[in-house]
């Protein structure tokens, strides 16, 4: 598995700045919603480290 910005930089997509600033406000909204549950914290910590790829 490999993250979307790493994707977007390996098959150089013409609009991957406009899809990875798309795609910010979505992995920020993942990031809010399993902030504050124990058992989403590996998906919490993925969001996260998405966002600032971002």
């Amino acid at each position: 598995m490999t993250s979307l910005s790493s994707f977007l930089t390996a098959i150089r997509h013409p609009h991957a700045q406009l899809i990875a600033q798309q795609q910010l406000p979505v992995l920020n909204g993942y990031v809010e919603k399993t902030a504050s549950e124990p058992g989403l914290a590996e998906f919490h910590r993925h969001y996260l480290s998405g966002a600032k790829e971002m």
